[in-house]
């Protein structure tokens, strides 16, 4: 499969159908090709990662094995040091696939205390959103739900609410 292929299979495919997999390989890996197809609105597989996005942790297992190891072992979760590579941190963001732990710990950095049962509120808060907006939260968007889901506590606030362990 190579970009002349790609571009005679556009022009004589009806425009729903679906690419093969052998065509979705070579899009992915060719930025010609991927251009090409975008441009034309039609379906271009998966973007490839950029790297704003590369060191981003969503997953809520990851995001406990990482926030357990820590910034000084952090090489136990991935290959290489961010800083060995000239990259940005790592950062647990919040969307569909965060869990109990990325959210308790999003409002710790808040300085915000909870119980238990307000964690899993922010937690069913936070991909309600996700999956509504079919994105990832902002930090002020993650503090707006806070707000919301916890009345008792303004992001910052910490009297009279005790923090789960």
């Amino acid at each position: 499969m190579n970009c002349r292929d790609i571009d005679g299979m556009l022009v004589e495919r009806p425009p729903a159908s679906p690419f093969s997999a052998e065509v979705e390989d070579h899009v992915r890996g060719c930025m010609r090709c991927r251009a090409l197809v975008s441009a034309l609105g039609t379906f271009a597989p998966g973007d490839l990662p950029s790297p704003a996005t590369l060191r981003q942790i969503e997953s809520g297992i990851i995001a406990s094995w990482y926030q357990n190891c820590g910034d000084e072992n952090a090489t136990e979760l991935f290959p290489f040091h961010w800083d060995v590579v000239g990259q940005s941190p790592v950062k647990v963001v919040m969307g569909k696939g965060s869990g109990i732990d990325s959210v308790k710990n999003g409002l710790k950095n808040l300085g915000v205390q909870f119980t238990e049962e307000e964690a899993m509120r922010v937690v069913a808060a936070v991909k309600d959103f996700s999956l509504k907006h079919k994105r990832l939260l902002t930090d002020a968007e993650f503090r707006s739900i806070v707000t919301t889901t916890i009345p008792s506590s303004v992001a910052g606030s910490t009297k009279g609410v005790k923090t789960a362990v």
